[in-house]
């Protein structure tokens, strides 16, 4: 079979420059994640979870 060979070793301690991407995935979710508590903790304090129920029944209610 032509063109089927094994890649070449490397040797040990050599990093692929796939693993570079991670230096940069890693902090981006801890600030996505950072970003999406303090939105939960934002729309907590200003109210908007108090009373949801208000809200369903007034969509049904009559006008």
């Amino acid at each position: 079979m032509r063109g089927s060979r094994a890649p070449p070793l490397r040797p040990l301690g050599h990093q692929e420059p796939e693993v570079d991407i991670l230096f940069v995935l890693v902090p981006l979710s801890v600030l996505m994640a950072l970003a999406i508590i303090f939105g939960l903790w934002w729309a907590v304090e200003r109210g908007q979870f108090d009373d949801i129920e208000r809200e369903g029944s007034r969509i049904l209610g009559n006008d």
